[in-house]
């Protein structure tokens, strides 16, 4: 199962459902909370949501890059940086949440 984020029809990037989850779980622990009622798994993320998941996606990947600095664990900075530029997207517009089975 597979989830993709989009913008106007354009693919932004494709995630496994446990790497959304994942996405998703670092943006709340690091303060997003929505203001509209929204499917996070299929839906529409406004811009306003959007910017704030964005917001919430750097701070919690500048504690990741910070944690691996001081005590690497192996996360790759791969990793880091593609979420980093999903994250810039973000904070410019909302998109769209399709999910495949």
């Amino acid at each position: 199962m597979t989830v993709e984020l989009t913008l106007h029809g354009e693919r932004l990037k494709h995630f496994t459902d446990d790497g959304w989850a994942e996405m998703l779980q670092l943006a709340t622990e690091y303060g997003w909370q929505p203001e509209e009622d929204i499917d996070v798994w299929c839906g529409v993320v406004s811009d306003r949501d959007a910017r704030t998941m964005g917001e919430a996606l750097l701070r919690a990947l500048a504690a990741l890059d910070a944690r691996e600095r001081e005590q690497p664990t192996g996360w790759p900075s791969d990793f880091i940086r593609d979420r980093r530029k999903l994250a810039e997207l973000m904070l410019k517009e909302g998109f769209s949440i399709e999910y495949w089975s």
